[in-house]
């Protein structure tokens, strides 16, 4: 009987080491996702379907995995998504907005990539940045992750979560990103089987609750640089928007429409990147939120080109030429 208790209680061991690689390894939480995608396609909640799965993708500087690719039967957009499970201990992700100064600050909505590829391997293939959603309002522009309260805590000690879990939403946000650009890099070295347009955005599956806060920054205290958030700044998200400009070695090797307008709109263009953010339990809703009408209605084709030049080559376009 001890011997049999014995290698029962190694297994047990063995059952639970295995258990915590898993779960921190984070495939199990994908797998999982993606029953979602399938079981709203079949209940014609949504019109996704999976396009790939751990996707090898190239960036300008580094190589990386896209953890899934989805692409919609009805409307030629592509979503590289990201699946992000957190530590119960950094649940909490909070997002805020700061003031822009860009001179395209009028703009509220998404920056999506439209993307004109080729069948033809390194030929013609080509990225504009485009404005949709401009209605979107829960867009954010930093975030960071705050630790869960242990017992005993009272209400404002919540304090930011140290070392890299408290940049886990940008980072996971940048991950999507770079898995996006090198989507687009991926169809720009080898083609694709039908020349055409589509538009791609990277989209976070996370765990993690989403909280936006809606105080204005520029409200702080000039000598110490603090703000002062109350509850009623607080709200708790389902889906939200986080702008983020990103590095250039997260950049695809596609030529990029840079619009006339100074060095704001020419930054735009070039390095800024919306990133859906999704909270697990919302993912079938959201996407079927993506079916509505209100996807398009306020989309790029619905919007005037701007004159303005290649940023490989530096010809020009004008609208003109149209």
């Amino acid at each position: 009987m001890a011997e049999t208790d014995d290698k029962y209680e190694y297994l047990l061991s063995i059952a639970k080491a295995t258990r915590f690689g898993l779960n921190h390894q984070g495939l199990a939480f994908q797998c999982r996702a993606l029953v979602e995608v399938e079981e709203a396609r079949k209940e014609r909640r949504s019109y996704w379907h999976l396009a790939a799965t751990e996707l090898p993708v190239a960036v300008t500087h580094g190589n990386t995995h896209v953890d899934f690719v989805l692409d919609n039967r009805i409307i030629p957009w592509f979503l590289v998504v990201e699946c992000k499970r957190v530590d119960p201990k950094s649940s909490r992700w909070v997002f805020a907005k700061y003031p822009t100064t860009s001179s395209s600050s009028n703009h509220v909505g998404l920056h999506t990539s439209l993307v004109s590829v080729s069948d033809l391997p390194g030929t013609g293939s080509h990225v504009e940045q485009w404005r949709t959603w401009a209605s979107l309002p829960h867009l954010y522009n930093t975030a960071f992750a705050i630790s869960s309260p242990s017992r005993g805590q009272q209400a404002g000690d919540h304090a930011p979560s140290g070392g890299k879990d408290r940049d886990a939403p940008v980072k996971a946000a940048q991950q999507a990103i770079k898995g996006m650009n090198g989507l687009i890099n991926h169809w720009h070295r080898f083609g694709v089987e039908r020349s055409g347009t589509r538009f791609v955005l990277p989209v976070v599956v996370t765990t993690a609750e989403l909280w936006g806060c809606d105080i204005d920054l520029s409200s702080a205290d000039l000598a110490t640089g603090n703000v002062q958030v109350a509850p009623e700044h607080l709200t708790k998200h389902d889906w939200l928007c986080l702008e983020q400009n990103v590095s250039t070695s997260f950049l695809h090797d596609a030529p990029v429409m840079i619009p006339d307008g100074g060095l704001g709109v020419e930054s735009e263009a070039l390095f800024t990147c919306s990133c859906l953010i999704v909270n697990a339990n919302s993912f079938g809703k959201f996407l079927g939120f993506l079916n509505e009408d209100t996807w398009l209605d306020t989309g790029p084709r619905n919007q005037s080109r701007q004159a303005g030049r290649w940023s490989h080559t530096g010809e020009r376009y004008d609208q003109r030429d149209e």
